[in-house]
C-alpha cells in the first residue's frame, strides 16, 4: 500500500470515528425520545417505523424508549460496518453500502417499498438521516444501478 493510500485510509477511519463520537455527544436517541414524549397517541394505536441513514439506529432507539408498547414492527437500515447492538422488539436490521450505492442499497430499496405496501393502512413513522439516499436505492426502470453509481461518484468528485 503506498503511503498516500495509507494516509488516506487512516484519515477515513479517524473521520468516521470522530463522526460516531459526535453523534453520540448529541444524543440523537434522548432527542427523538424526547420529541415522541410530546405526542400523546391513543393508547390502542400501534405504529410501524422506518429509520434509515448513519443516524438510524439511535433514532429508532429513541423511539422504542419513547413508545416500545407501540411499535408493532420496524425496519432500520444503516451502513455496512457500523458497530451495533441489535434493536429489541419485531425490528428487521438490514445494511448496504454509503457513499456509494450497491446491490445491497437496491435490496434495501425493495425492503422499504414492501414494508409500506404491507401495512398501506396504519400509521408509519419514518426517521430518516444522512446517508439515506445511497442506503436506499430504487432507481427507475429505465436507469440501472451503475449509472447511479456513476452520477453519484461524479456529483461526490465534485463536492456534493
Amino acid at each position: 500500500m503506498s503511503p498516500a493510500r495509507a494516509s488516506s485510509d487512516s484519515l477515513s477511519g479517524t473521520l468516521s470515528r470522530a463522526l460516531v463520537r459526535a453523534l453520540q455527544r448529541f444524543d440523537l436517541e434522548a432527542r427523538v425520545s424526547e420529541a415522541f414524549d410530546e405526542i400523546s397517541p391513543r393508547t390502542d394505536s400501534s405504529l410501524r417505523v422506518i429509520a434509515i441513514g448513519k443516524a438510524a439506529r439511535a433514532m429508532a432507539r429513541g423511539l422504542t424508549r419513547s413508545r416500545q408498547s407501540h411499535v408493532r414492527e420496524g425496519l432500520l437500515i444503516e451502513p455496512t460496518g457500523w458497530p451495533a447492538a441489535r434493536l429489541k422488539g419485531r425490528w428487521t436490521e438490514l445494511t448496504a453500502a454509503h457513499p456509494i450505492p450497491n446491490t445491497a442499497s437496491v435490496r434495501a430499496g425493495l425492503a422499504c417499498l414492501e414494508f409500506v405496501a404491507r401495512g398501506a393502512d396504519e400509521p408509519l413513522v419514518v426517521l430518516v438521516s444522512g446517508g439515506a439516499s445511497s442506503l436506499v436505492c430504487a432507481p427507475h426502470e429505465s436507469t440501472s444501478l451503475r449509472e447511479k453509481q456513476r452520477v453519484t461518484r461524479a456529483l461526490l468528485s465534485r463536492g456534493a
